[in-house]
């Protein structure tokens, strides 16, 4: 919690799975939830960092680091 206390949160629901789900897991190259992407402040994808399915607290802290950096 302490990694992300800057970051900004946007939560996409998207267990309704209709027409606007669908396209929005095209738009990112996603198969399913759950995803975190980090974006940096130009708007582009840190695609490097993105992490797809579960991933323990450590690892996690360690990506979450670096991708805010």
């Amino acid at each position: 919690q302490q990694s992300l206390a800057q970051a900004v949160l946007l939560k996409a629901d998207v267990t309704a799975n209709d027409a606007d789900d669908q396209a929005l897991l095209r738009r990112f190259q996603l198969f399913a939830p759950p995803a975190i992407l980090f974006f940096g402040t130009d708007g582009e994808e840190r695609r490097a960092h993105r992490v797809v399915g579960f991933m323990k607290a450590e690892p996690f802290r360690a990506q979450v680091d670096d991708a805010l950096r």
